[in-house]
This record gives structure tokens, sequence and C-alpha cells, in this order.
């Protein structure tokens, strides 16, 4: 079996899959099997470092950097590492600027840059860039075919409409702690924070639905 040996570092970034999880390091991705009779893969493709990874699907990996912004499909890597080549990725984009999220939906990659919000559709290959935050943007999602929500550090959701590419609404979220975590959950918005509440929204119209104490939910342990 493999010893999965992880580089004795923090300034690396992890991703995870139902299949694979990937470990970046400057310019290079390594990624493991789940299934620990695989050898690791490794993926060279970046000249800058990596800033952010995504599995767009269980073998689809997202990688982000300062110049480029590539895809790799995992079982194709190994399939090329097999007969001594070097896996190749697809370039979906060019000077973008290096990414502090991604996701994906339908057939489109959010990217986050900053303040700015990259949108790429990779059926009609368009870009757009929204602009509008006064912070850097924490977090995206696509709610539906036409909206997006994003949500930057000082604590104010937009709603983004593609159609009309802008903001069509802006609100403040009750919260003073700092955001820790994000789930889209259909048409809620769950929202942890460090002040060990989790808020639930409606993210289209803003309105809270409720507050989580999670202390409520903790076992006593005195």
């Amino acid at each position: 079996l493999e010893r999965r040996k992880i580089p004795n570092s923090y300034d690396y970034i992890i991703n995870i899959s139902t299949n694979y999880f990937a470990v970046a390091e400057d310019t290079i991705i390594n990624v493991y099997s789940l299934d620990v009779t695989k050898k690791a893969i490794q993926l060279k493709g970046h000249t800058s470092a990596i800033t952010q990874m995504h599995f767009s699907a269980s073998n689809i990996l997202l990688s982000s950097s300062s110049e480029s912004l590539l895809s790799w499909d995992i079982d194709d890597a190994r399939i090329a590492i097999n007969a001594d080549s070097q896996p190749q990725p697809v370039y979906i984009g060019a000077g973008l600027g290096a990414a502090s999220f991604i996701t994906t939906a339908k057939n489109h990659i959010l990217l986050v840059v900053g303040m700015d919000l990259i949108i790429i559709d990779t059926v009609a290959a368009t870009t757009r860039i929204l602009k509008g935050h006064c912070s850097s943007i924490l977090f995206c999602e696509m709610v539906n075919p036409s909206q997006i929500i994003s949500l930057s550090i000082d604590n104010h959701l937009k709603v983004w409409c593609l159609n009309e590419k802008c903001a069509i609404a802006q609100f403040q979220l009750l919260s003073s702690a700092t955001l820790t975590s994000f789930l889209l959950d259909v048409d809620t918005l769950y929202i942890g924070s460090a002040d060990g509440m989790v808020y639930v929204y409606e993210p289209i119209s803003g309105t809270r639905l409720k507050r989580i104490n999670i202390e409520n939910y903790l076992p006593d342990v005195s």
C-alpha cells in the first residue's frame, strides 16, 4: 500500500471529492485516491502559485492561480501517467486573477477574486465580471439559472441577476462576528459564525428565518 506523505508545511491548499483529495503546494498539485491501492498523481501546469481548487465533479478538478484557471480530468491524468506521459490540463481562462473561492453550478464556473465575482459560462464560452462589493467576497452560489448570491467580509449579501449583469438586491446580515461557513440548500442559506451561531436566511429576500445557538446542541461534559 502507498504511504501518503503530505508536505510538512502550512502553505498548501486541500480540496476533497468523493473519490480523491488534492493537495496543492506552490505550482504543483498532488492528487491522492481514497482507494489506498492507487498511486498518487502529480499535476504540473501552473507557473505561479495555486490559490484555490475545486472538484466540480468526482474526477474533475479546477485549479486557479494568478495567471490561469485550469481543469484536470483525474481519470485521464492517471491514464497518461500509466503511459509515461505528462497529464495535460484544459485551459479555462487566463488573466482572471488569483481566486480565493471557486464553485460550479450547471454550466457555470463561479470565481471570487477579491471584490469581484467572475462567472464563466462553459457552454457559451463567455466570461462576465460583476462588481459592486466594497470588501472581499467570502462566498458565492447560484440560486437558480438567472440569479447568484454573494456574501462579503463586511456581511453584505448581494443578489445578482445574470441577465441584467448587476445586483438587484443587497442586505446587511445581522451578525457582528466573523462568518466562517456557508451552505445553500435549495432556497435556504445557512451561515456559521465565530460567535457559535448558525444564521438561517431566505437568500433572495434577505429574510432571516432563525438563529441557532450551537451550544444548545453540544453535550454537557461537566
